[in-house]
């Protein structure tokens, strides 16, 4: 098992964290099953040995490895002496959810249906900045004065960290990305295909797989998000109505703007009004 999930929508419940050193490099990992718990390891010196379910890891500082819930983990030899981890155990979600998460900028409104995802996370990877993480779990220790539950936050803020580090560093597209959205609301949601190719240099086909293939929605949909944003605006701040907000931004016509209002929020626009504003 290669890669860590854990569900969008759950905090990490926190069962144990903390920080220790082994100053004469004397302690060698125990040998347990965790049935419901997952452990994540940071090293910030010397060198950790741990072996689960047959394979062998060996932990230099940078490092980070998550042991699974239900696989033996166990050390072979003891720790390098001066060697210094974060460690952290938090209950594995039990129900996993089928869709990933992917990058995107949030929307105005974000629909339930949004958060019913789950992260990926590697096994086994190198922090380059390591007070990144280090910060991160300071907090987490720091925060055990206000109790689990904040613990279990400042662990989500941890791990949600360590999922933008890597999504981040094993992809060269977030630059293309920043710009489409640039794009988008330079010209208030009207960017074509010509537009976007010309702008960037780049096949625009090129363009839109690559957006797809990162965020998980296509850029006529990220168009439809700033609009619909733009609508609600307009609802909130200037009183406009449905077809006063469709004129303004240039829709066909007022059904078909509803339409794309309740793709995007799920709800008409005379429905989200009514509840939301009246």
């Amino acid at each position: 098992m290669l890669q860590v999930r854990l569900n969008a929508n759950e905090l990490p419940l926190v069962s144990e964290a903390g920080f220790l050193t082994d100053e004469s490099g004397t302690f060698t990992h125990l040998s347990r099953t965790l049935e419901h718990i997952h452990v994540f390891i940071f090293v910030t010196s010397g060198t950790i040995y741990v072996t689960e379910e047959g394979t062998d890891y060996r932990l230099n500082a940078g490092d980070y490895l998550f042991l699974h819930a239900n696989h033996t983990h166990f050390g072979k030899q003891p720790f390098d002496a001066g060697t210094s981890w974060y460690y952290l155990h938090f209950y594995k979600h039990s129900d996993l959810k089928q869709t990933a998460l992917e990058l995107e900028r949030a929307s105005f409104i974000t629909p339930l249906r949004y958060y019913d995802k789950h992260l990926t996370l590697p096994k086994t990877g190198q922090v380059k900045h390591r007070y990144i993480l280090t910060d991160l779990f300071d907090q987490i220790l720091a925060s055990k004065r206000d109790g689990s539950v904040k613990q279990s936050i400042d662990a989500y803020q941890l791990l949600y960290e360590l999922y933008l580090l890597n999504q981040k560093s094993n992809s060269n597209a977030y630059p293309l990305i920043d710009r489409v959205y640039e794009l988008i609301e330079d010209t208030r949601g009207k960017a074509t295909g010509e537009i976007f190719s010309s702008t960037l240099h780049l096949n625009y086909s090129y363009i839109s797989t690559v957006f797809k293939q990162t965020t998980g929605q296509t850029i006529q949909q990220a168009k439809n998000n700033y609009l619909i944003e733009q609508a609600i605006k307009l609802f909130r701040y200037e009183g406009l109505n449905v077809t006063e907000a469709s004129e303004r931004l240039q829709f066909a016509n007022p059904y078909y703007f509803s339409r794309v209002f309740k793709q995007v929020t799920g709800t008409s626009p005379k429905q989200y009004i009514k509840q939301q504003l009246n």
